[in-house]
């Protein structure tokens, strides 16, 4: 570089060059998610990692776990990413991607429905999924109820729907509910 300096009046001192060395010490800057649910039915686990880098290119490759579209176990999968600029500079990210286990329900208790009055109920527990869990509960098509254990039912076969919080929607095995004839 070479530096020539004038004054307000126009005198000017004689050219000064010197050598200017920039050196890039900083790394790429990335952005990665704190943590990932996957889908709870197909184990698909999606997510974003950005990186920038304040002077040149930088890359980014996966150094532990599985691609964002990737099948992830039932469980807790550590993922990093690492990313290095033109320069050298590095910098890495990570982040867990959790599966849940599998939805299932099981059916505690079934009350028939007492001389047709429309007093059956369904008590069920269920496991796995992501909370919270929505219910649907359907006869013939129709919405009946959602809540986990319905109450207030006529006989009928009733069909559960349950949607988890990763957007898993299962539907379960019909449940009867008969109805019996008290004796006065």
């Amino acid at each position: 570089i070479t530096l020539i300096a004038q004054d307000w009046e126009g005198n000017a001192s004689g050219p000064c060059t010197f050598q200017l060395s920039l050196a890039d010490t900083q790394g790429p800057v990335m952005d990665c998610p704190e943590s990932v649910l996957a889908n709870t039915c197909d184990g698909i686990g999606l997510y974003d990692v950005i990186w920038v880098d304040n002077c040149t290119a930088a890359e980014g490759a996966l150094t532990e776990g599985l691609e964002s579209g990737s099948v992830f176990p039932i469980g807790t999968t550590l993922v990093t990413w690492n990313s290095i600029d033109d320069n050298g500079n590095g910098t890495s990210c990570s982040f867990e991607v959790i599966r849940a286990d599998s939805m299932e329900f099981f059916v505690d208790a079934v009350m028939d429905e007492t001389n047709s009055l429309a007093n059956g109920s369904i008590d069920i527990t269920m496991s796995g999924g992501v909370p919270p869990l929505q219910f649907s509960w359907k006869a013939d098509g129709e919405l009946i109820s959602t809540e986990e254990d319905p109450e207030g039912l006529a006989a009928g076969l009733y069909t559960l729907e349950v949607t988890d919080a990763t957007g898993c929607v299962l539907v379960f095995e019909p449940v009867l509910v008969d109805n019996i004839t008290a004796l006065s």
